[in-house]
């Protein structure tokens, strides 16, 4: 009776790690890193578990984006790391192109900016749009929803395709920005105006999206425009 036992739990200790490895988690934080007269930059890190408990693979980016259109004039790696916490481990990856956000944010004379500690009250989705008011109630900034989605789909797509994953579990890329990025999904969780600094009257507007089927949570940084530099969309 004895030795059945002792075999029973052998075996139940051996198959737990199996169970319960995770599946593969990729998601995205954006934090504001800068700004200038007419841009934002952005550092972006997309985070992937490989599919292990231990493992933390963070790709960062630096990002540089118009005020006045919301698109992005450019973006380029800043480093890879896999860090492995059972081993102590943290490996840094050679990258053919790669920049230094300091020395830009130095040689552009921008700003340092951070993620704000009060969010700009009134900025919400309705009526499939994202939308700021004033403290009388005026609408200030709007865009149609899916333009946001558009410019944030296609942004964060472009991010991924710059460095190729190390791992995929399977023949599909876990991180599907138009999966996550919806508006069943999103939630307006800050926003600050772009006026520090800078001649626009744009705001920043963060997105916190959630991954109901992998179970990552992505934050993304949108640029919403004023009224006033729109045209007949109001």
């Amino acid at each position: 009776m004895r030795n059945w036992a002792l075999s029973l739990f052998t075996s139940l200790t051996l198959a737990a790690p199996a169970a319960a490895t995770p599946p593969q988690v990729v998601w995205s934080t954006d934090r504001l890193f800068a700004i200038t007269t007419d841009t934002v930059l952005i550092l972006r890190t997309i985070s992937d578990n490989q599919g292990y408990h231990q493992i933390e693979q963070t790709d960062t980016f630096l990002i540089i984006r118009d005020l006045a259109t919301g698109r992005d004039v450019s973006q380029t790696p800043v480093e890879r790391v896999v860090t492995d916490s059972v081993a102590g481990t943290a490996t840094h990856y050679p990258l053919d192109e790669h920049a230094d956000p300091y020395a830009i944010r130095r040689d552009m004379q921008a700003a340092p900016l951070n993620d704000p500690r009060h969010t700009v009250p009134r900025v919400e989705i309705r009526d499939r749009r994202v939308r700021a008011a004033d403290h009388d109630g005026e609408i200030t900034h709007s865009l149609p929803w899916y333009d946001v989605m558009d410019q944030a789909v296609l942004s964060l797509q472009t991010t991924r395709n710059l460095l190729s994953p190390l791992r995929v579990e399977g023949d599909i890329d876990p991180y599907d920005p138009t999966y996550f990025f919806a508006i069943q999904t999103c939630d307006v969780t800050a926003a600050t105006s772009a006026s520090y600094m800078s001649e626009s009257d744009s705001m920043l507007v963060q997105f916190t999206c959630d991954d109901d089927e992998m179970g990552g949570t992505s934050v993304v940084w949108t640029v919403l425009p004023s009224f006033a530099a729109q045209t007949g969309d109001r």
